[in-house]
């Protein structure tokens, strides 16, 4: 029980470092440590929230030198994405995906599908990635409005669009 109250508290990097610190010092070491070490606040869940919505999928990461430009704009968008700024739903984020390509999976949760998403961009030709991210983002801040059931309705009667998709050309 005790280490189930300690995961929910403390990251594994941080209960890695605990152990291997006191795996190679003495407990008198332990209290200097804590001393001169700033103690993070808050529980792992949330610094593990906060984390996440910073970082990268490892396809976008690994565009950085393979493809500079397309890491650029993939990386920008990414954490708009990621902090729900931009495809604030799982659903927008699953119709983005089926519209780029019938064959695109998502994964059980939010947070799980955001790495595919961001597969299927890099894998589009950079134009195309631009305009998709563009009408995203354009959409965001439509639905951003007060009115913004009015626009998803005039949206869906022009277009035959609902919801958060974004209609992307393959």
């Amino acid at each position: 029980m005790k280490l189930m109250l300690l995961q929910e508290e403390f990251t594994t990097v941080e209960l890695d470092e605990a152990v291997s610190f006191l795996s190679n010092h003495e407990v008198d070491d332990l209290i200097e440590y804590f001393r001169e070490t700033k103690i993070t606040t808050g529980t792992a869940k949330t610094r593990s929230l906060t984390e996440d919505t910073d970082r990268l999928s490892k396809v976008v990461q690994d565009l950085a030198t393979s493809n500079p430009e397309h890491y650029r704009i993939l990386s920008e968008f990414e954490p708009l994405v990621r902090r729900g700024e931009v495809l604030s739903s799982f659903s927008g984020i699953k119709r983005l995906g089926m519209s780029i390509s019938k064959k695109f999976e998502p994964a059980k949760s939010r947070k799980e599908t955001i790495p595919r998403l961001m597969a299927l961009l890099a894998q589009m030709p950079l134009d195309k990635t631009k305009e998709t991210i563009r009408l995203a983002k354009e959409r965001a801040k439509l639905l951003d409005k007060d009115d913004s059931s009015y626009i998803r309705l005039a949206e869906y009667l022009i277009s035959g669009v609902r919801g958060d998709a974004v209609v992307a050309d393959n």
